[in-house]
């Protein structure tokens, strides 16, 4: 069965393979192709009208016509065109609309056409031929791959729930044979029981050998319940487990190493860039790195200096914001990710993910982001999962609550010191701390921290296999919103 698998996976993955490795070396050309489709379909509807656009318009018309933008800067087109049908940003057939959310703010709602979806397919046909071609030799073929809990009992926009809703449906026909079935617990809307649940069907899968999930927060959260549930070590429960697929850079950093030490055999790949809005980047073992999709994406990046480059443009060790692209309505959109460039693979630049730029707190000036808190966190080696909350301690009393996902913390370490010494480091804090705005940080063990932001964010609506463990709360807390929530007394 499996050698049939791969077989017929040759054959559907070869169309996407073959274009895009084999127009690697002309990525001006592609992406010129790319944009001529993107501005075609812009040059037809009211925000084309609206800004002058051409469909014979090259790049650098486009670039003077089209503003850089972020969602908000939409939002009023999009709700149009979802409540009118008219053709505001895409004149595209729009299959669904996908509600993403996160704890950095508030849900949106992105278009999905037609060619979008395409577009995630081809991404996902690349990595898997990449991996069935240079990956660990599967025996059982057998895959776990993440779902969520319903949240609540409200009726989602969302089609997608899961990694294989993604793919083509011949690509789910060759794949289902080796899914493990969790169709009986799809319908459970408790995160608690959810996961257990979940966990009790793992544990019965000894011929597991693939788990691809978002971030690794999840998979450590079955862990955590796979060692309460069993007397056994997570290799005696799988022992033909040979590779994981999440997040790994980033604040998914900490994670990922606790789960290499629960089990050290397994190979850890790193997923691409892959949001909501579009497909970015995927991993590659042939080019020891994150290749762009950019046959599918009309890609800009953004430099620290507020200069926008096109991709062939790139430089080494760079970090660039992403900006895309694309037929579902995006155009010249900042999703908000920060990337840097590691290396090239012929010509074609390789991505590391750094950090978002939109999640920061702000109470009193300081503001205080995610990236420079992660840096703080990674400068003292921290390797516990670690929050930094804004707390509001009464009317006239504020500052910083950092929780550790530890059974106990010792003041001994004197951690409060060494935080407050990093967070110092940031101009903002320190002038507050200074004008006696801020308290001095305060830290606090939190045991099954990581479960307690996962029940949190999910009754906030945001599905748990979506969840990026945040490193800054996204809101001011009062010391009984921090004990309802985290179960600690302040």
């Amino acid at each position: 069965m499996l050698g049939l698998a791969r077989a017929l996976s040759s054959i559907v993955t070869y169309p996407s393979t073959r274009h895009f490795y084999s127009s690697i070396q002309k990525i001006s050309l592609v992406q010129d192709r790319v944009l001529f489709r993107v501005v075609t379909d812009l040059s037809t509807t009211w925000y084309g009208k609206q800004h002058l656009v051409h469909s014979s318009d090259s790049y650098e018309c486009f670039k003077t016509k089209i503003p850089l933008v972020d969602y908000s800067d939409i939002q009023n087109c999009i709700e149009w065109q979802k409540t009118t049908g008219e053709s505001i940003l895409t004149s595209k057939s729009i299959l669904s609309w996908e509600t993403t959310s996160g704890s950095s703010g508030a849900s949106k709602s992105i278009p999905y056409t037609r060619s979008l979806k395409k577009a995630f397919n081809s991404l996902a046909l690349l990595w898997i031929q990449d991996l069935l071609s240079r990956g660990p030799r599967f025996e059982t073929g057998r895959i776990y791959i993440s779902i969520s809990p319903r949240v609540g009992d409200g009726v989602t926009e969302s089609s997608f729930r899961k990694d294989t809703d993604y793919l083509s449906p011949m690509s789910r026909f060759i794949l289902s044979p080796f899914l493990v079935d969790l169709s009986r617990i799809q319908t459970i809307t408790d995160p608690d029981v959810f996961f257990s649940e979940l966990t009790r069907f793992l544990a019965n899968e000894s011929n597991l050998e693939i788990i691809s999930i978002w971030h690794p927060s999840f998979l450590h959260s079955i862990l955590r319940l796979l060692e309460l549930f069993s007397e056994q070590e997570i290799n005696e429960i799988w022992p033909k487990l040979k590779f994981i697929s999440c997040w790994t850079s980033g604040t998914s950093s900490p994670f990922v190493q606790a789960i290499q030490k629960k089990i050290p055999n397994v190979i850890i790949q790193g997923k691409g860039l892959i949001s909501t809005e579009a497909p970015v980047t995927f991993p590659s073992i042939l080019a020891k790195g994150f290749l762009p999709l950019y046959t599918h994406i009309f890609m800009e990046f953004e430099n620290t200096n507020g200069l926008v480059f096109r991709l062939h443009e790139l430089e080494l060790g760079y970090r660039y914001k992403v900006i895309i692209s694309n037929t579902s309505g995006l155009y010249r959109y900042r999703t908000h990710d920060e990337v840097m460039v590691t290396h090239f693979y012929n010509e074609m630049p390789c991505f590391e993910f750094i950090c978002r730029d939109g999640l920061c707190t702000d109470m009193v000036g300081e503001k205080l982001t995610e990236a420079f808190v992660f840096e703080c966190f990674n400068q003292l080696n921290i390797q516990a999962y670690s929050i930094a909350i804004p707390c509001k301690w009464s009317d006239y009393k504020l500052g910083y609550l950092v929780l550790l996902d530890v059974n106990e913390y010792s003041p001994s370490s004197h951690m409060e010191q060494k935080i407050e010494c990093q967070l110092l480091k940031s101009y903002g804090y320190r002038k507050a701390r200074s004008l006696k705005q801020l308290e001095s940080v305060q830290v606090k063990s939190c045991p099954g921290l990581v479960q307690k932001i996962q029940n949190y964010y999910n009754k906030s609506g945001i599905r748990l296999g979506d969840l990026k463990c945040p490193l800054i709360f996204n809101r001011p807390l009062k010391p009984e919103e921090v004990q309802q929530i985290f179960e600690i007394w302040t």
